[in-house]
């Protein structure tokens, strides 16, 4: 990796290798970070990479989002661009939160960005919630990308692809990070290692995302100030291969399509921090940890 500016931490080697790129926590929004995967049985491995130019005299240093797929059996490589993502130099100004799900047999992976808005020209979306200027905002954008492992897009869901007209009426955007989302019982973006954690189930295989449409607490409130009440929310499942949409009421025969937990191991409370956390590669079989410094135990 090039050499990062001051905002950015630069990380080993092994961390970036064994599944994400971090950065530094700032603010009151969530953590940032592009968490990579693997199939099933470790075979294939799909890891982000956060490249950055060189920086000019005025500005920001110029930078893109790579990916490196790789099958662990016959060493072989491709890497390829990842679209949109920002740059996780600010958590609160310039963001980034995305999981990738690599599929069982290596030829597609989808990236998976739940709450963090992409990366858009213009800083917030214009028009008013009932319009489609507002609703096409590029911010939006880019919810749930499926790529094959060369790169092409197999289907992507901007954020208009899964709300209904009635759920504008209570979706509510704050900074750069969209309240669309419930949390699953027990987790909150707070206590989970990861924030997103707690917004969705996978199956796993990493072929079935589950989430739960619907208005949070602060959502709802807000939505209440313009005599709008949210509806009762609603589950969506998608087939990570396609992106076909699944019947959320049904219940596979097979346990590995069964959407859970994401995450195996301990919730992040004030000794083991977000910003501490490093997870798996296969994080619904394997416990990622809390890399606390001595300096931070009581």
């Amino acid at each position: 990796m090039k050499k990062q500016s001051a905002l950015v931490v630069i990380l080993p080697v092994v961390t970036l290798l064994a599944c994400a790129v971090s950065f530094v926590e700032a603010g009151h929004s969530r953590h940032s970070y592009v968490d990579g995967g693997q199939s099933m049985d470790g075979r294939f491995v799909v890891t982000p990479r956060f490249v950055e130019g060189e920086k000019p005299k005025k500005g920001d240093a110029p930078f893109h989002w790579e990916y490196q797929w790789k099958d662990t059996k016959t060493g072989k490589t491709i890497t390829g661009r990842l679209e949109g993502l920002r740059s996780g130099r600010s958590n609160v100004f310039d963001p980034v939160g995305s999981h990738i799900f690599v599929a069982p047999d290596g030829e597609t992976f989808a990236l998976w960005t739940p709450q963090v808005m992409m990366q858009a020209e213009a800083k917030k979306p214009e028009g008013e919630l009932d319009t489609d200027a507002y609703r096409s905002f590029e911010g939006f954008s880019r919810r749930l990308v499926i790529y094959r492992k060369t790169g092409e897009v197999v289907k992507q869901f901007a954020l208009k692809d899964f709300l209904k007209d009635g759920d504008w009426q209570w979706f509510y955007l704050y900074g750069r990070q969209n309240y669309w989302l419930l949390e699953y019982p027990g987790l909150d973006t707070r206590s989970a290692p990861r924030p997103f954690y707690a917004l969705y189930q996978i199956s796993p295989d990493y072929t079935v995302l589950e989430f739960r449409i619907g208005a949070n607490a602060e959502a709802t409130h807000k939505a209440k100030e313009r005599n709008v009440t949210p509806p009762q929310p609603r589950t969506v499942r998608i087939r990570l291969t396609d992106g076909e949409l699944l019947d959320a009421d049904s219940k596979s025969n097979d346990p590995l399509k069964r959407p859970g937990r994401p995450f195996v191991g301990e919730l992040a409370d004030k000794t083991r921090r977000q910003n501490q956390y490093v997870p798996s590669l296969d994080p619904v079989r394997k416990a990622g940890r809390f890399e606390i410094d001595a300096t931070d135990k009581p």
